[in-house]
């Protein structure tokens, strides 16, 4: 584990926990967690990532080199989740291994099964400002501890014609969880990613999801337009906004974390307090 000092006004915060989720892959889901762990670290909060998709692309990202544990542990042998956080850069990363991709079966006879990462985050509550949880598609066992343990979730949907469905079904579910396991859960907002500029297309796009994000009460916080930038970015597990910070995309990447951070109570810098939560 990274050594970490406690802030002397940790007793008086609370760590923010904001899940990136879709059921729909491919969605940037994994470019929204990284950049909202990357971007808060270097504002000078303290952050945490945890990568729950058995992908481990979060985990690639951020640490390219292998690691030797992570998350899995925590969840099967209830090892504390700061004994399993590797230093990524200034985020204490929760990594994915291998052994993740047999979560459902490993955890399908586990008592309290959906609240173990809940739990697991207690002990952290005062020594962090955000933590941001990458899902995996679906909704099997991984996701839905990380919308049990989640204040927030941002919701990256893609801009294609059949976005909305994946979308409403998260902002169903999201529903749902808040009235079965956390009733704090709310949805932080939406970010359209490889948004395309101003064709015919895209702007019918634009003015469907404004219609339906009224409808629902939801905010669409930023979108990210499509780019080579965002993938060369990923590849070399780069920050999105200090690989090429002229370009269109590292703008747009920092508008969204500005709208995020904003949302969370956390644009000082200075990290939430109990109520901002």
């Amino acid at each position: 584990m990274p050594s970490i000092p406690i802030p002397e006004d940790a007793a008086t915060r609370r760590m923010v926990v904001v899940a990136v989720a879709n059921q729909k892959g491919g969605v940037g889901k994994t470019t929204m967690a990284a950049l909202l762990a990357q971007e808060a670290a270097a504002r000078g909060l303290r952050a945490m990532a945890i990568d729950l998709d058995p992908q481990g692309n979060l985990t690639r990202h951020l640490h390219p080199a292998p690691v030797r544990t992570g998350v899995a542990r925590m969840l099967y042998e209830k090892a504390a989740l700061e004994s399993v956080l590797c230093d990524a850069g200034g985020v204490s990363l929760a990594a994915a291994t291998p052994d993740l991709s047999a979560a459902d079966l490993a955890l399908s006879s586990k008592p309290g099964r959906d609240g173990l990462l809940r739990r697991a985050l207690g002990p952290c509550a005062h020594a962090y400002d955000l933590a941001v949880i990458d899902t995996p598609p679906g909704l099997g066992c991984l996701a839905f501890n990380a919308l049990v343990a989640a204040d927030f979730v941002l919701i990256p949907t893609a801009a294609e014609k059949f976005a909305f469905d994946e979308t409403a079904e998260v902002v169903d579910t999201v529903g749902q969880v808040r009235e079965c396991a956390n009733t704090r859960l709310s949805v932080l907002g939406v970010v359209v990613t490889r948004w395309q500029g101003r064709t015919i297309v895209q702007q019918d796009f634009d003015e469907a999801l404004r219609r339906w994000a009224e409808a629902k009460g939801v905010p669409v916080i930023g979108r990210v337009r499509q780019s080579v930038v965002v993938q060369e970015a990923q590849a070399l597990g780069a920050h999105l906004p200090d690989y090429k910070p002229d370009s269109p995309a590292a703008a747009d990447a920092l508008a969204v974390a500005d709208a995020a951070f904003r949302l969370l109570g956390l644009a000082d810098g200075k990290g939430a307090s109990d109520g901002a939560a």
